[in-house]
């Protein structure tokens, strides 16, 4: 016979009593013997919650399934975004950066660009100052010589001035 266990358990249990006339016990409690119908009703009625509770499960796990695939595209959305944004700001940086680079090496060429003129511009001059010396120390020599005068110390200082000039 058919018996729905009513006592103890949340759920009541729909089992067969082999032994229906002795009243047992076996089921935790005075068991409520009925008939095929009731139990049948019975057991559609808990089969259809259980049915219920597995959707509401499965709903339930589908809702936080969706929050969670939600979630992971607003991370992913905002680590997107967070890679533009550091890529544009290192471009940025590293555009000034180069630019700077840039300006400090064309200082630098400027500065030894004039430094090169400079030293041209010197060597010019002191060519200019050697030939003047030069052209003073042959006017004064012979002077010297129109006088009589003794023109060799005056000869080798010229000629000392014009090798340490021609060396440097």
């Amino acid at each position: 016979m058919w018996v729905v266990d009513l006592g103890g358990s949340s759920e009541p249990r729909v089992m067969w009593d082999p032994y229906p006339d002795k009243g047992n016990g076996n089921f935790g409690g005075r068991p409520l013997r009925c008939g095929f119908s009731t139990n049948f009703l019975t057991t559609c009625y808990y089969q259809d919650e259980r049915r219920a509770k597995a959707r509401r499960c499965r709903d339930e796990e589908m809702e936080q399934y969706r929050r969670d695939l939600e979630l992971d595209y607003a991370v992913t959305y905002l680590l997107t975004y967070l890679f533009i944004y550091l890529f544009i700001y290192l471009l940025i940086y590293f555009s000034n950066h180069l630019s700077i680079q840039e300006e400090r090496r064309a200082r630098e060429r400027r500065s030894r660009d004039e430094a090169m003129e400079q030293y041209r511009r010197d060597r010019e001059l002191d060519e200019v100052e050697e030939a003047q010396f030069q052209s003073y120390a042959r006017d004064v020599i012979q002077h010297c010589e129109q006088r009589g005068r003794n023109t060799y110390p005056l000869r080798r200082a010229a000629a000392a001035a014009a090798a340490s000039r021609q060396v440097s």
